[in-house]
């Protein structure tokens, strides 16, 4: 079961320009979450713990996914997220430990989510913003051939 509480409460405004009176407005507060860190921050998701190590699957130079021990610093408990202090680097592509993602496996990168503005300039979608192979909104299908390497 879930329980709420409801409390009134005011808001102060920086500046009340471009508002009209009686208009809905969404708040949220802030937790830091627009704060710039230094170093790597990868969120828990992409972690794996074995034995109290953390790894990560991580294409490795011949195109290859490896499982790649890392050293973890701080835990950021509001964006769910580790900073990494060795093991990876911002060069590094990190993939996403679903249960078929095995160490040898080959490395496809798929364009960056939200559609026709992410696609590399030599890319265009095809009709109702569909990639010619099949993905949708830029996100690569997966493919059951890529599962056999």
């Amino acid at each position: 079961t879930t329980s709420a509480s409801k409390y009134p409460f005011y808001v102060e405004l920086e500046s009340s320009e471009n508002l009209l009176m009686g208009q809905h407005v969404y708040i949220e507060p802030d937790l830091g979450q627009g704060a710039q860190k230094e170093g790597i921050w990868l969120p828990s998701a992409y972690l794996m713990m074995e034995e109290e190590k953390a790894f990560v699957y991580a294409a490795n130079t011949w195109g290859k996914i490896e499982k790649r021990s890392v050293e973890l610093g701080e835990y950021d408990e509001t964006a769910d997220s580790y900073e990494i202090l060795k093991g990876v680097d911002l060069e590094d592509r990190i993939a996403f430990p679903e249960d078929f993602i095995k160490a040898g496996m080959g490395v496809t990168d798929a364009p960056s989510y939200g559609g026709e503005d992410n696609l590399p300039d030599n890319t265009l979608p095809g009709e109702d913003g569909m990639l010619p192979d099949g993905g949708e909104d830029g996100i690569m299908p997966r493919s059951d051939a890529a599962l056999e390497e």
